[in-house]
């Protein structure tokens, strides 16, 4: 197992992801007049946020755009790519369905595992059966002290 990615390369990505996307729907609310927020009932945030996470890690190896900017990587628990039923469970399931219900509650919990856990997995990643690495680092996971 490679690496896993740090808690805050983790919170920058998202922060980075999320920045992303609020400057897009911006764009799109400015130039056509189309209110997302209005339009999904409250939830465009979380809808929006799970197809962007769902998205990109299939068709960019993956990586989101604030993932890739902070040179970090979503992989199967065997280094293998992402697949489309590991990103459905993921991002859709967990991402915009499940942490949108619970009002920010799983975020927290996951927030804290990515904070406590050695190896770094939160609630999505134990569901999907993926983690997040740094991709080409000389360092294993097994390399590391806590697994000596």
């Amino acid at each position: 197992m490679d690496l896993p990615a740090g808690s805050l390369k983790r919170i920058v990505a998202a922060l980075l992801d999320a920045t992303i996307l609020a400057i897009s729907a911006s764009l799109v609310q400015g130039l056509t007049g189309f209110d997302l927020q209005n339009a999904l009932n409250g939830y465009p945030a979380y809808i929006i946020m799970g197809l962007y996470q769902f998205l990109f890690p299939l068709f960019w190896e993956g990586y989101t755009p604030g993932k890739r900017m902070m040179g970090i990587q979503i992989v199967a628990m065997d280094g293998s790519p992402v697949k489309v039923k590991t990103m459905f469970i993921r991002a859709i399931i967990f991402q915009a369905i499940l942490y949108s219900f619970t009002y920010g509650i799983f975020t927290i919990i996951g927030l804290a595992m990515i904070l406590i856990r050695s190896d770094r997995r939160t609630l999505h990643d134990l569901a999907a059966g993926t983690y997040v690495r740094i991709p080409h680092s000389s360092l294993t996971f097994s390399d590391t002290p806590h697994h000596r």
